[in-house]
């Protein structure tokens, strides 16, 4: 390993990346607005014996008030939509200045990063003949092992940004752990048959129990699903399953990750665990 610590992927970048996404969602809302000529705006009273709602087209000028009938109710969801569009402009908008100013306030915690920030005389001496914590266990899957190609601050390479984060928070909360450590399980069709998973990670606790944590990535494709739920039942016929001694964290459709509630999940359940 050589002497530079880097940082590959913090909490700034998350905000950062969810930054664009509330971009993209407001050329989205703005594209809708395009489409949509109708001026004025809406308003409605209650009816007589209050049990419904009366709507109105109010001109721009506001001198004009038309009723809208049940025959206008095209009308009526048309301006809604335009309504909703432009107050979801607004709110993406202020979260977007909300979230520079954090991006811009904010100090990386990552262990790397506290250690680059650090006199060179107060790092770690980093020797690759050294046993010890920078000897990581690497991963024992033999599955494309191509794409184990992001590498942590501690020597661990795993295979995606998202498990990168999960490492680091566990390394820098000092919580032993394995990165796809081979888990053979009984199958459940006979007696001796048995199926080797890489879970992605497993965390040591003091008295020997041992727990298993899934990050799924991949959720949108069927086929991962499928292999998905057929690891989840052999996980549950060999006494593995939520919230016992298995931790299931996942990614959105668009690849979001909300690294926030991993650490609170960490707090609130590995932690206690870990002191027990």
């Amino acid at each position: 390993m050589g002497s530079e610590w880097k940082n590959l992927y913090t909490l700034k970048d998350v905000v950062s990346t969810s930054i664009e996404m509330d971009q993209r969602k407001i050329k989205h809302y703005k594209t809708i607005l395009k489409g949509m000529k109708i001026e004025g705006r809406l308003k409605c009273h209650k009816s007589a014996n209050g049990n419904s709602l009366r709507y109105y087209y109010v001109s721009p000028s506001g001198d004009k008030e038309v009723y809208l009938g049940k025959n206008k109710m095209r009308t009526i969801k048309a301006m809604q939509k335009k309504r909703f569009a432009e107050e979801m402009i607004k709110v993406l908008e202020n979260n977007i200045k909300a979230k520079e100013r954090f991006c811009k306030a904010y100090i990386d915690d990552t262990v790397s990063a506290v250690i680059n920030s650090m006199p060179l005389a107060y790092r770690p001496i980093q020797d690759e003949n050294e046993k010890g914590q920078y000897n990581f266990p690497q991963s024992e899957n033999p599955y494309h092992r191509e794409n184990l190609i992001i590498k942590t601050s501690f020597g661990l390479y795993v295979r995606t940004k998202s498990e990168l984060q999960i490492a680091e928070l566990l390394y820098s909360l000092d919580i032993e752990f394995y990165y796809e450590k081979a888990l053979t399980l009984w199958e459940g069709t006979d007696e001796f048959a048995s199926r080797t998973f890489y879970p992605d990670f497993t965390i040591v606790l003091p008295d020997g129990r041992e727990i298993y944590w899934e990050h799924k990535g991949m959720m949108s494709r069927t086929n991962y699903v499928e292999r998905d739920t057929e690891k989840e039942i052999i996980y549950n016929l060999n006494g593995i399953y939520q919230p016992h001694n298995l931790i299931v964290s996942a990614e959105g459709p668009d690849n979001e990750f909300d690294m926030e509630a991993v650490r609170r999940v960490v707090e609130g359940v590995l932690l206690p665990a870990m002191a027990v």
